[in-house]
């Protein structure tokens, strides 16, 4: 497997199980790829503090001192994002 699949495959199997042979291939690529086992730490790393955060912003009341968009904010990236979308 190369770097790029690996990577690719890393980030799906955050979301869904992949197949034992994609697993096992890139457990292989892991023994010898420094790189994409590094990517796949730092991912996990990240995917765990955005768990965190979310998980303290549960936990907290909003009131007024909580940043908000106004309203004209949350209309312009309404229209960024459905230009982006097509």
């Amino acid at each position: 497997m190369r770097c790029k699949e690996v990577t690719r495959l890393v980030s799906e199997s955050l979301e869904r199980q992949l197949p034992w042979r994609q697993r096992i291939g890139i457990y292989l690529h892991f023994v010898v790829c420094r790189y994409c086992t590094r990517y796949r730490r730092h991912l996990l790393y990240m995917r765990r503090l955005m768990r965190l955060r979310r998980e303290a912003l549960d936990q907290t009341e909003p009131n007024e001192q909580t940043p908000r968009l106004s309203p004209d904010a949350r209309e312009r990236l309404k229209d960024a994002l459905r230009r982006a979308d097509g």
